[in-house]
């Protein structure tokens, strides 16, 4: 299979990987080209908006998550079709597991075969700025370098000297720069970007393109992308007849989802179909409920007062239909929430527990959890890879509250256990991508149908 494509790597974070890599698929696909985009590890934001710049969907590529076959295997199926896959790397182009190399943007590029485009920042820095290019470029021979970008530039003749220096020292080609732009941003809060999902602005977008377009060689871009070798195909992946119906919680407050989930849902034999727990009163007909992380902290007094619709919710998990949150949905199933103002909002009240908002960072990390039970989605023992990211903890929960996680890497609830489970509902801080939790996926399906 042939298929162009290229990762933008940054030489660390904060370099305006997102910014670039947004604007630089828009302008593409207004240009005509069919883009698939990804983005390495399981940020979720990121992905939204490539999503909104493009209209295609958004793929992850994460190690630990999905395995490598996991991620080759998703980045096959992707890619298939399209004119050109563009893989957003995350952090610096070598920065892994616990600052191994496993897991980085470089590890990816390697396992798909793709060029790489190194994105640097380039304020206050001159001829130096060779220096630090030969080094990534050198560091591991086995990588194919397409090029550089330049963010950050001062000024034309900056840009000359950065250019000269780093052609002459390192044989790779500018193929862009970018000058300091304080109009050129998405906005952010403690996550990261706002989501897509809150910002439908296609203004945005244009004004990423038209930047993008103005400073980057596109032309450059496509004919080095065009140079990656072939692939093999992907594996045969065909949806199954729906057997079950699944109702997927998706708005301005709930976005948090590996698009690929859903996929994969449908390969499993369930018809996705999405509610708004803001707006929807009642539930659709379905058998079982994921509902996702996102921002329900933001939109606390809307949520709450749709006291019809979580009142159905709370009935449903008594009744014993399936239903997986995670996050911002397990949030979402306490009894209350306190925002970083103190301000208390009741929730769905399925768990005896208080979350509360924090000005810290309580847990930014990859999990791993072994089942401390016995549950209708896995058995006791079992062990699922996942990864946490959130600003909240749980202040209270009854003492006789069940937990179905024992975490052997992770911080979770409390005393490195995770999941709240009360009949068929389980609710934890970990996400998980399905890809990598294929039985996990199974058993939920399962537990959707023996529940209809």
């Amino acid at each position: 299979m042939k298929v162009a494509r290229m990762l933008i790597a940054g030489e660390r974070s904060g370099v305006g990987k997102s910014t670039v890599v947004t604007g630089l698929i828009r302008a593409l696909a207004d240009a005509g080209v069919k883009v698939q985009p990804f983005k390495v590890g399981p940020d979720y934001i990121d992905p939204s908006h490539h999503t909104m710049a493009v209209g295609e969907p958004s793929r992850n590529l994460d190690i630990w998550l999905m395995g490598e076959r996991g991620v080759v295997e998703s980045f096959l199926l992707g890619s298939k079709g399209k004119d050109l896959a563009v893989i957003e790397g995350a952090m610096g182009l070598y920065d892994g597991f616990s600052g191994s190399y496993e897991g980085s943007s470089a590890h990816i590029a390697k396992l798909t075969s793709t060029p790489v485009v190194l994105l640097v920042n380039a304020s206050k820095i001159a001829g130096s700025i060779a220096a630090l290019v030969s080094g990534y470029k050198s560091f591991d021979p086995e990588l194919s370098f397409a090029g550089v970008i330049l963010n950050g530039v001062g000024s034309e003749s900056h840009a000359r000297m950065l250019g000269e220096a780093i052609e002459s020292r390192t044989g790779l080609p500018l193929l862009g720069w970018l000058p300091k732009s304080s109009e050129i941003e998405i906005p952010e809060r403690h996550l990261g970007l706002i989501p897509a999902a809150e910002r439908q602005e296609e203004e945005v977008y244009l004004k990423l393109a038209e930047f993008v377009r103005e400073h980057v060689d596109l032309e450059a871009i496509l004919r080095a992308a065009r140079d990656a070798p072939p692939l093999p195909e992907p594996p045969a992946e065909e949806e199954k007849e729906p057997t079950v119906r699944v109702g997927v919680a998706l708005d301005k407050a709930f976005s948090f989802y590996y698009w690929e989930n859903f996929e994969l849902m449908r390969r499993e034999g369930a018809e996705v179909v999405f509610f708004s727990p803001i707006d929807d009163e009642t539930l659709p007909e379905v058998d079982g409920l994921y509902i996702g992380g996102g921002f329900p902290e933001v939109y606390a007094s809307e949520i709450a007062q749709n006291r019809k619709l979580m009142r159905e919710i709370r009935k449903k998990s008594e009744e014993g239909m399936p239903i997986y949150a995670e996050c911002g949905g397990m949030m979402y199933l306490t009894r209350e929430l306190l925002d970083l103002e103190g301000n208390a909002y009741e929730m769905t009240g399925i768990f005896d527990a208080v979350v509360e908002m924090t000005p810290k960072l309580q847990a930014v990390r990859y999990t791993l959890a072994r089942a401390a039970r016995n549950t209708p989605f896995f058995c006791e023992g079992e062990v699922l890879k996942g990864h946490e990211f959130h600003y909240s903890r749980i202040a209270d929960f009854a003492s006789d509250i069940s937990f179905a996680y024992s975490l052997q890497r992770g911080t979770g609830i409390a005393d490195h256990r995770d999941g709240f489970i009360s009949n068929a509902t389980l609710a934890s801080y970990m996400h998980l991508h399905f890809a990598g939790s294929r039985d996990f996926l199974k058993s939920f399906i399962a537990a959707c149908a023996a529940s209809r």
